[in-house]
């Protein structure tokens, strides 16, 4: 992530999407994450979408779709052959479970994702859904081997 100061505001380039956005605390969280996901955890370029609109993934019932909501990065497992939701993630500038873990399991409800996480600069909290319904998390995000793995 590139971050170039100018008098007027400051630009980041966005090198998943090549393109340059304001560099606004919540899109410094998403670069920061994408970069460290890509380089350190193993999670590759093509399985990743950043912003991608809720109203591409309609209700399997009902065939609704949420409209004008975007999630910040969704990742994406390659199982029998389909491309399959493995991890949402949503960013933040400060992260307030109580407030943001509503929204996130909203989004999900749509995504069907196993796995959804929480981020802000400080950290991120990754969750899943015991067998119970109860959630389970750590705080750290898993390595894309290790997540795709545990749905084998």
């Amino acid at each position: 992530m590139k971050i170039s100061e100018s008098s007027k505001s400051n630009k980041l380039f966005d090198s998943h999407r090549n393109k340059i956005l304001e560099a606004k605390p919540e899109e410094i969280v998403r670069q920061r994450l994408l970069t460290y996901m890509k380089e350190k955890l193993g999670y590759p370029s093509s399985h990743i979408a950043v912003e991608k609109k809720l109203s591409s993934f309609p209700d399997v019932k009902t065939g609704r779709a949420l409209q004008g909501q975007r999630i910040d990065i969704l990742c994406y497992a390659l199982l029998e052959k389909t491309l399959k939701p493995l991890l949402l993630i949503e960013c933040k500038e400060k992260m307030d479970l109580t407030k943001d873990l509503p929204q996130l399991l909203g989004y999900n409800e749509w995504v069907k994702a196993p796995f959804f996480a929480l981020a802000d600069k400080n950290e991120v909290c990754t969750f899943w859904r015991k067998a119970e319904g109860d959630l389970e998390k750590v705080s750290f995000l898993p390595t894309y081997p290790k997540l795709v793995e545990s749905l084998l």
